[in-house]
Formats: C-alpha cells, sequence, structure tokens
C-alpha cells in the first residue's frame, strides 16, 4: 500500500511548495554549519597548481591591481624569468590563463581576511612563502563557507519542490558524498562556483513566481555559470532556452545579464589572449606535452566514457555510487514521471546526456592530478535533486533499495571523508605519472584509495 504523498504530485502541488519554501530554514541553517564544521575539519588545504593563479587574484584585486599578478613574480616563477604554464605574460603583464571569474565570486569573501591581516599583522605579505600560505589559506575558508551557502540554497529549492523527507539525505549525499568536499570545498577551483552558480539559477527560476527581480537576479547566475567554466556553456544555453520559451513576455529580465556577460567575455578574451576561448586554447595545448595525447578531442569515446564511470582510480559510479541508484531509479516510471514534470530541472537533467557525451570525448577525462571524478562536480546538484525524488519513492515502495541506497551514501561519504583528510599521496607520480601512463587508471590492485589508507598524506 503506498501512502497519499507518494501517489499525489507534490512537486506540482503549489501550496505545498508555497508552504516547503517557507517552512525549514533552522534545518537549513544547521545543515550549512554542520558541513562548514565538517570541510574545516581537516585543517589542509588540497590545491594545486592549476588553483594558484585564482588563488592570489583576489589579493591583487584589493591591492588594487585588477586582473592583473604583476605582483607576485617571485611567488609564481619556477627561475629567473620563467613562468608556470597557468599564467602567461600579455600586453605587459602577468595573467592567469584560467577564467578569471572564480576569483571575482569570492571576492566578497576574501576581501575581509586581507584586511583584517593587513591590520593585525602588518607586512604579511611581503614574504612569498607566507603570502602564499595566506592566500590558500583565505581561498580554503571562502570556498568552505561558498559551498555551505550552496548547500543551503540546494535544500530550499527541494522544500521548494516538495521534498521535505528527503531534502537533507540528498543534499548531504551530494555536498559529502562527493568532489563536492574533496575538491569544491576545499580549494579556489572553478567546480564550486559553478555549482553555486547553478543552484542559483534553478533556485530563482523554479520552482516560485517569477518576478522580474528573480530573473532579472537569475540571468546573473546564469552568466556567471559560463563565466566561471568553459564547458558549463551548455548548461547555461539550456537555462537560457527554457527562459525564453517560457517567459516571453519577460525574458528582457532576464536576457541582459547573460547577453552582457557574453559580451565582456569575449571582449576581455580578445583582448588579452586574442582567441574567443581566452587562456583555454593555450592550455589544451599543453595536452600532449602533459597528458601523453594528441590534443583536446583525440579521446576514444567508449575509454572515456567507460573510464568517468568506472574507473577505479576516477569513475563517478566508483567514488559516488548513490549516483547510480539515482540514475537507476530515476528509469522507475513514477519517478520519471514526478521528473518530467519539473520545467526548467527536467530540460537541465537532460542536459547531462550531452554533457556526458562532451567529458567521454574530451582526452583528458580524468581530469590530471586530482582525487575521484572532478570534471563531474559541476552537475552534482542535479543528481541531488534526482536522488531526492527516487529516495521519495523508495520510502513509500521500497525498503531493501532505501537501505541499498543507504549503504551507498555511507560509502559515498566515507570514502570522500578519506579523500579530504588522507589525499594527496604519492598514487599520482608513483610508479609512474598517471597523466603519461593511462593505464594506471584501471589498476584495481593499486588505486588511489588505498594509497590514501595506508601513507602519510603528501
Amino acid at each position: 500500500m503506498t501512502s497519499g504523498a507518494a501517489n499525489s504530485p507534490a512537486g506540482n502541488d503549489p501550496n505545498r511548495r508555497a508552504r516547503s519554501r517557507g517552512g525549514g530554514w533552522w534545518t537549513s541553517l544547521i545543515l550549512g554549519l554542520a558541513l562548514l564544521l565538517i570541510y574545516s575539519a581537516n585543517a589542509r588545504d588540497l590545491g594545486t597548481d592549476d588553483t594558484v593563479a585564482t588563488t592570489l587574484l583576489p589579493l591583487a584585486f584589493v591591492r588594487g591591481d585588477g586582473l592583473t599578478l604583476d605582483r607576485f613574480p617571485i611567488v609564481l616563477q619556477s627561475g629567473p624569468a620563467e613562468l608556470p604554464p597557468f599564467v602567461v605574460r600579455s600586453r605587459g603583464h602577468i595573467v592567469s590563463r584560467y577564467p578569471v571569474a572564480p576569483a571575482l565570486v569570492i571576492l566578497p569573501l576574501v576581501a575581509p581576511q586581507v584586511l583584517l591581516m593587513d591590520r593585525i599583522r602588518a607586512g604579511w605579505d611581503r614574504d612569498p612563502t607566507r603570502l602564499m600560505m595566506e592566500c590558500k589559506w583565505m581561498a580554503k575558508r571562502s570556498m568552505g563557507v561558498l559551498m555551505a551557502l550552496a548547500a543551503v540554497w540546494l535544500h530550499r529549492v527541494m522544500l521548494g519542490l516538495g521534498l521535505r523527507r528527503t531534502a537533507v539525505p540528498a543534499v548531504l549525499s551530494a555536498f559529502l558524498g562527493s568532489d563536492l568536499w574533496t575538491h569544491a570545498s576545499q580549494a579556489l577551483w572553478q567546480h564550486g562556483p559553478a555549482a553555486l552558480a547553478l543552484i542559483a539559477a534553478m533556485g530563482l527560476l523554479y520552482p516560485g513566481p517569477r518576478t522580474r527581480r528573480r530573473l532579472l537576479l537569475a540571468g546573473v547566475a546564469t552568466a556567471g555559470l559560463f563565466a566561471v567554466r568553459l564547458v558549463d556553456t551548455l548548461l547555461a544555453a539550456v537555462i537560457v532556452a527554457w527562459v525564453v520559451r517560457s517567459e516571453p513576455r519577460r525574458r528582457a529580465w532576464f536576457l541582459p545579464a547573460p547577453v552582457l556577460g557574453v559580451a565582456v567575455l569575449l571582449a576581455y578574451n580578445l583582448w588579452t589572449f586574442g582567441a574567443i576561448t581566452g587562456g583555454q586554447a593555450a592550455l589544451e595545448a599543453l595536452h600532449p606535452q602533459i597528458h601523453g595525447v594528441d590534443g583536446m578531442w583525440s579521446g576514444r569515446f567508449l575509454e572515456g566514457a567507460m573510464g568517468t564511470l568506472f574507473s577505479p582510480n576516477r569513475g563517478l559510479f566508483i567514488f559516488s555510487p548513490w549516483v547510480a541508484v539515482a540514475l537507476g531509479v530515476a528509469a522507475v516510471p513514477a519517478v520519471a514521471r514526478r521528473l518530467a514534470a519539473q520545467g526548467l530541472i527536467t530540460w537541465l537533467l537532460a542536459a547531462l546526456v550531452p554533457y556526458f557525451l562532451i567529458l567521454s570525448k574530451y582526452s583528458v577525462w580524468w581530469g590530471g592530478h586530482c582525487f575521484g571524478p572532478r570534471y563531474w562536480i559541476d552537475v552534482m546538484p542535479l543528481f541531488a535533486i534526482m536522488f531526492a525524488f527516487g529516495l521519495e519513492w523508495m520510502l513509500a515502495h521500497s525498503r531493501a533499495l532505501l537501505m541499498l541506497s543507504t549503504l551507498t551514501v555511507v560509502f559515498s561519504i566515507a570514502v570522500h571523508g578519506i579523500g579530504a583528510f588522507r589525499y594527496p599521496t604519492t598514487w599520482n607520480q608513483s610508479p609512474a605519472n598517471v597523466d603519461l601512463h593511462h593505464e594506471r587508471l584501471w589498476d584495481w590492485r593499486d588505486t588511489e584509495l588505498a594509497r590514501c589508507l595506508i601513507e602519510e598524506p603528501q
């Protein structure tokens, strides 16, 4: 026998949505605070060379340098005049080849920390070693706060969808049982701000009344999505298409921010790098040297598809098996019908298919030196929503599947907890660099997770 809640399309009931959006604030806040404490508990920085330039940019901005890194040559240079590949000299300035938007997103969180350091430890940034260390800690603290806020917002979105019983476990599954913990909350990668922008766009557009103000802010969030991370232009385009179709009379309030964002981004990329993709093209050109591949799209599709899902060292279903359960339960007719009625979210869930195809064909599908399936971080909020709907069905129809889901969540959180406290190890480099010896990605006998259990963190 099924409950009335299971039989009624709660996600489509406007009265229930209104009640859900208006309640549960204490739960949302406690959830956010708990995650912030967990993200801070390891007291370690998990950034890499890829995050260095973006980590320094907020300090440069506070010091009045804008988007240039001219004050950090000693920190950046590995030789007398040699710059690392993630920065380049352009028009007489040192600039980051990575998108600068993530640094601007956390600037309001970093700036007060810089001003406080100036007050209590004047001259702290004169020593290159101390400067880099403090900037990393500022970025880590800021990203912990940002991801806790993202979790709170996603929880509010789920309450608005009528998912009161399953919102908390689904949010915890995503924000502790994925690389949202081990990467996004630990250093200034692009993925964290991208996930926040996606959640913000969803929360402002669906469910709920789409006022002019909400449409305007949703446009800003959508602009941030593609400005932060180039591959997420796909998700931004889906959001734009949905708004144009569903709000023909008020889309003028939404569109200015994405249009202006595209114009500003293209202008910056062309002015600074002479290419519409910015510094990304130069970074991709380094793949043969750094990653041992022929080019950006030279990867074999089947290998990439299997790898990004099932590799023992990078597979999504290996590091976060709850996602596999979410996808499986989404095929249940009752769940599929509810998901199909979710407007914008339905469109974004459909976008996961081309997103998967892009990752599968991308030659460096494993994401370089990292922990787990880093490239899936941006869309984890979508998997969480899918999982929440699946959990509601399981609560009413299948205790056995609910138990299996619980086990996968516990396993996922344990895996990423190990990563947060024990990664990095020597695995990426020993006995051979995984970026050049790709067969190691499929080694079940010597896995990155196993190394985390037996080695001291590097």
